[in-house]
């Protein structure tokens, strides 16, 4: 059993309005595709900074965190960013940390999406059992 990946799209949600009320044309809005890691362990969505550059999420506060080697380490939180897979979406803070070259997919908007790892497949999907979650439309 090894780790899961999966591709999810992330925006400046703040963009997104902005295109929804017509003060920002859709080629503008700051999105992008990663691969992330799904990490159930991991509470929030845990973002590189460069990705963070890259969508123009403001700082909203910063928060100290315990890693898993036990050491504490104080992170900027960001957002509002909107996750999407598989049709749904979360709307959520994210947190930067430093020195990473990954983004984490945490349970926070895992759950809110109502997704389920198969980790013996490798792979995230919707919850087979209980399909009622908010699906985005666009």
């Amino acid at each position: 059993m090894g780790h899961v990946y999966a591709e999810i799209a992330l925006s400046n949600y703040a963009d997104d309005i902005a295109v929804k009320e017509g003060r920002l044309d859709e080629r503008e809005a700051r999105r992008t595709i990663v691969n992330s890691l799904v990490d159930s362990g991991a509470t929030m969505l845990t973002i590189t900074s460069s990705v963070q550059k890259q969508l123009g999420l403001r700082k909203i506060g910063e928060e100290v965190f315990i890693l898993a080697d036990q050491r504490e380490i104080t992170c900027d939180i960001v957002g509002p960013v909107e996750v999407r897979f598989a049709g749904r979406f979360s709307l959520c803070d994210a947190v930067v940390m430093p020195h990473a070259n990954e983004v984490l997919l945490g349970a926070i908007p895992m759950e809110e999406m109502n997704l389920v790892i198969y980790p013996d497949e490798g792979r995230l999907d919707v919850n087979p059992k209980r399909r009622v979650a908010r699906i985005g439309l666009r």
